[in-house]
């Protein structure tokens, strides 16, 4: 049977997995069972927290602040440039934002791509967003777009 490699497509040898060994103590909190990445007994989720924290963006990794929305560096990057950009409130799914925060949220979104891509001058950018721990979302309790 060809395989997709074979056919000289798919990933380059080597690169069939990504790995970012660095992200190995995040992972290893995830399987761990980390409480951190949960809501909090307040009800809060992390990314809650973080904005709710009082402590300054610089020592947060908050990018930029808007009304509904507000971008942040991923504290476990698989790249240069990994930012997320997610609502203020918590919200498991797209579907459980408001119409102002979904326009908000992928303006946002249209913004840290424009950024992106005038700092590092890249061939190309991922934009994803995982939905559910069964769809690998860390922290499901609060979507957040890569």
């Amino acid at each position: 049977m060809t395989t997709a490699a074979d056919a000289g497509g798919g990933p380059p040898p080597g690169l069939a997995r990504l790995w970012a060994g660095w992200r190995t103590s995040y992972l290893d909190r995830l399987t761990a069972g980390d409480d951190s990445l949960k809501p909090d007994d307040t009800g809060r989720s992390l990314f809650e927290r973080i904005w709710h924290s009082g402590l300054p963006d610089e020592d947060t990794f908050i990018l930029w602040r808007g009304e509904r929305i507000f971008a942040i560096l991923n504290a476990y990057p698989y790249g240069s440039g990994h930012l997320m950009v997610l609502p203020q409130v918590a919200a498991p799914d797209l579907g459980d934002l408001d119409a102002e925060t979904s326009a908000e949220l992928w303006h946002g979104v249209n913004l840290a791509v424009a950024a992106i891509r005038a700092a590092y001058d890249p061939d190309g950018v991922n934009v994803g967003i995982n939905l559910g721990a069964g769809a690998g979302a860390g922290v499901p309790d609060h979507l957040h777009v890569h």
